[in-house]
């Protein structure tokens, strides 16, 4: 009898440790990876990781983009389609099975930070998703030109989440962010 009641604690604990690893969703290693100079991209990048356990990494600018001049010459360098030096990341994508990338759109361009980080990673052959936060038009359209650095002509079939800042504040945030997430599952 008391062997039979040490064999049955051992089977439950058993049960109660192997079974949920077996039975796991997704093992996948996710990395968010994102530029926020407001926060408003940041806001996303952090749901997204809420909501499928994934680890998170802000890209540094190291050019000032702060203030009048910084603004303007941000949104210029975006339109120009320019690169900057970023601090070193603290993960290495090649760790990662899925990337997810985000950017503020400014002048319905990807940021300089994202368009360097997409430049200096080979992620063609990564599962490579992309959102991107604007004030009220080119999220859509710097969604598009991070796909189109990563995958060129097979860009479209990838899914994007392009968000306003409204979008953020509205009671729906939280399940377009999960919406998102079931399309790259």
């Amino acid at each position: 009898e008391r062997n039979m009641k040490k064999m049955v604690i051992a089977f439950i604990l058993m049960i109660l440790v192997f079974i949920p690893a077996v039975f796991a969703q997704d093992s996948s290693k996710v990395l968010v990876v994102y530029y926020s100079r407001d926060g408003h991209t940041k806001m996303v990048g952090d749901e997204i990781a809420a909501q499928s356990g994934a680890v998170t990494e802000q890209l540094i600018d190291t050019k000032k983009r702060s203030g009048a001049l910084g603004t303007m010459g941000a949104g210029n360098d975006a339109i120009q389609h320019k690169t900057t030096v970023l601090e070193p990341a603290q993960n290495d994508p090649a760790g990662f099975d899925i990337i997810i990338i985000g950017t503020p759109a400014w002048f319905s361009n990807m940021t300089p930070a994202v368009r360097t980080y997409l430049t200096e990673h080979r992620l063609a052959d990564k599962r490579v998703y992309f959102f991107a936060t604007c004030h009220s038009i080119g999220a859509d359209k710097a969604t598009e030109q991070m796909a189109d650095l990563v995958y060129g002509a097979d860009a479209k079939a990838v899914p994007q989440l392009p968000l306003r800042h409204a979008d953020l504040k509205s009671a729906d945030f939280k399940e377009k962010v999960g919406a998102f997430l079931k399309q790259i599952e």
